[in-house]
């Protein structure tokens, strides 16, 4: 009885109106801004839109498909204000006529969401699960992963890998790495012993990015093909090839960096595709929630609130033994289990096939 009261005080207060999910999504970070002007005032005044305007655009860079950000007005330093719950300043050098700063954005969720949707922009705003990524150098049996030089492994491990939706993990390639799987596993991600590896770094999919370099960057006509391929990936998406030249004056640290981002974008953009949220189609779902303590039942509302298709949650009824709920959600059935699954939450039936909602093992 005492865990029963418990339980709906925790229920009744907390699930019936979820805080906004993800917040780290709406936060962008390192904003560099410089700017001059006729006085100090006037140049941070400049400095501060420019950097509203620079971190409006990064997070609709992280949310939006490439192609879909044409569908979007420009909006003014004023405009992005309005969508922004605060920001941070660091860094900050001044002069009589010069400002310079590094700033961070936290963004209001929910004003963002509201903007996507009066544009009729489908938007992405949950995160994937992190993905372990090998970035593999040279063709065949000359390719390397942990030996020296990899100047392939060395652009990765100098970028931010986690700013777009799927955080990408690049190993240390210390002794454990180095005695857990060679170049010739890594080139096969579905490859039974990257799995430990994978675990290792709190990840679960396995990316394996090779490079293949062909002319001499020195001479300035080089070439890279880049092959990547994901653990678990349909076949028709499981390996993507492309191939970048070297543009004139471009180093090759510059061309391997060029080719970095380009790898990230695309698997942040396969990630938009599939889980962009359908706020023209809404849904509502009862689910049985089994309940073995109060310490599952806590973690299953943790999760609850990291879902971004959930809009609500409305209590039906409580008991000792379970919970059923009513989720409000945005998409498809499909779309709110993948959601619910990258949250470590699994839809499936009970066994009166009723939908049930458990924590995922």
């Amino acid at each position: 009885m005492q865990i029963r009261r418990a339980l709906a005080s925790i229920v009744l207060t907390t699930v019936l109106a979820l805080p906004a999910a993800a917040e780290d999504i709406f936060t962008v970070n390192n904003i560099r801004v410089d700017a001059t002007a006729g006085n100090a005032a006037e140049a941070r005044k400049a400095a501060l839109a420019s950097g509203h305007l620079q971190a409006m655009q990064r997070l609709l860079s992280r949310l939006v498909l490439r192609d879909d950000l044409g569908l979007l007005p420009p909006l003014s330093a004023d405009q992005v204000v309005d969508l922004v719950h605060n920001f941070g300043v660091d860094d900050e050098r001044t002069s009589s006529v010069r400002y310079l700063a590094r700033l961070t954005f936290q963004f209001n969720p929910a004003a963002v969401r509201d903007y996507l949707r009066a544009r009729g922009v489908r938007f992405a705003d949950a995160r994937g699960r992190p993905a372990l990524l090998l970035p593999v150098f040279g063709a065949a049996n000359q390719a390397v992963l942990w030996e020296d030089p990899n100047p392939w492994r060395n652009a990765w491990a100098s970028r931010d890998n986690r700013g777009g939706l799927v955080p990408l993990l690049v190993p240390l390639g210390d002794l454990a790495d180095i005695s857990s799987a060679t170049s010739r596993d890594a080139l096969n991600p579905d490859n039974p012993r990257l799995q430990p590896l994978a675990e290792r770094y709190g990840a679960k999919e396995v990316v394996t990015t090779q490079a293949v370099l062909a002319g001499d960057p020195a001479a300035g006509g080089a070439s890279l093909q880049i092959i990547t391929a994901r653990s678990g990936a349909a076949r028709q998406e499981r390996t993507r090839v492309l191939t970048l030249q070297q543009n004139q004056d471009e180093s090759f640290q510059q061309l391997l960096m060029r080719a970095a981002e380009t790898v990230a974008v695309e698997i942040n953009e396969a990630w938009k595709r599939s889980s962009r949220l359908r706020f023209e189609s809404e849904g509502e779902l009862l689910v049985q929630v089994p309940i073995g303590d109060l310490k599952a039942w806590l973690e299953v509302k943790r999760r609850l609130e990291k879902v971004p298709a959930v809009e609500k949650v409305t209590l039906v009824y409580l008991n000792t033994e379970s919970a059923q709920l009513r989720l409000s959600y945005f998409g498809d059935v499909n779309q709110l289990s993948q959601s619910l699954a990258q949250n470590d939450l699994q839809l499936t039936n009970g066994e009166d096939g009723a939908p049930q909602l458990v924590l995922a093992p």
